[in-house]
């Protein structure tokens, strides 16, 4: 997926949507009980949170970690997160057990994710899938500091994500058959 060739495309739809919603979107991905920021494109502000390609987050403080958790069946979903610990990142980071399986089971039913200042001071975010419970090649995802942009406000760009994710797989799945043939 990292190939120069699709990583264009890929670009081309995250920048279109980092100009609508005026803040970072980026694609992670999971990685053990991590998740890797594969690829984004910042915004235009000189004030910013600099998550770089690369960069590992917290399974469980993210947007696209909770996200990725809650797809799980339920049995195997509470035992990664009675295994894997619930560290404290912010004051607002779940670290109740119980407390973070519910939030789990809220984000599975709304369909996307969210982060509340969870994983760092004044950032919010949200995900979204890109591709479906069959076949999944990670998460959309925009964050924002939350002085310039409220969750609330954030959420309101849910279904351009949505269609920017679906573009996403599209061009994905088309790139496969070609390399697949």
């Amino acid at each position: 997926m990292k190939n120069q060739r699709f990583s264009e495309q890929r670009t081309s739809v995250l920048q279109s949507l980092a100009d609508t919603i005026g803040e970072t979107c980026g694609i992670s991905v999971p990685n053990g009980i991590e998740m890797l920021y594969f690829e984004r494109v910042n915004c235009n502000w000189p004030l910013q949170i600099n998550l770089a390609e690369g960069s590992p987050v917290p399974i469980a403080a993210s947007a696209s970690g909770k996200l990725y958790l809650s797809s799980l069946k339920p049995e195997i979903r509470e035992n990664v997160v009675q295994h894997m610990g619930l560290t404290a990142h912010t004051p607002k980071t779940i670290t109740n057990e119980a407390l973070f399986l519910d939030e789990l089971q809220r984000i599975q039913a709304q369909g996307f994710g969210e982060d509340n200042e969870e994983f760092v001071d004044g950032m919010v975010a949200v995900s979204v899938p890109i591709g479906s419970e069959a076949l999944n090649f990670g998460y959309l995802f925009c964050h924002a500091p939350s002085f310039r942009m409220s969750l609330e406000s954030l959420k309101q760009h849910i279904p351009a994500m949505r269609s920017a994710a679906q573009e996403i797989l599209d061009f994905t799945l088309a790139q496969r058959n070609i390399v697949d043939s």
